[in-house]
């Protein structure tokens, strides 16, 4: 804002990583990144914890394979383009 610029910020949940992980859906840094999202300035661009299925990551089950990276670039665009046409 020193320079005047104002932009929506998009964030995503991204939490789920590796094979034999203890992972759960609502584990802390999960629900704190929910908790960034004010629809006002700050919106979900992926919630890649529930968008993305097995086959969307990896064999380490953590980094995305190339229809993880489709997946997520779309929900990104579809959120963008939700906020701009406001």
């Amino acid at each position: 804002t020193e320079i005047n610029v104002a932009a929506p910020i998009f964030v995503s949940v991204a939490t789920k990583c590796g094979l034999n992980s203890t992972w759960q859906e609502n584990s802390p840094t999960a629900i704190g990144q929910r908790q960034l999202i004010d629809n006002k300035e700050i919106f979900l661009g992926a919630d890649t914890d529930a968008l993305l299925a097995d086959v969307d990551r990896r064999s380490d089950q953590c980094h995305f394979s190339e229809s993880g990276q489709i997946k997520t670039a779309s929900s990104y665009a579809q959120a963008i383009i939700k906020e701009m046409r406001k």
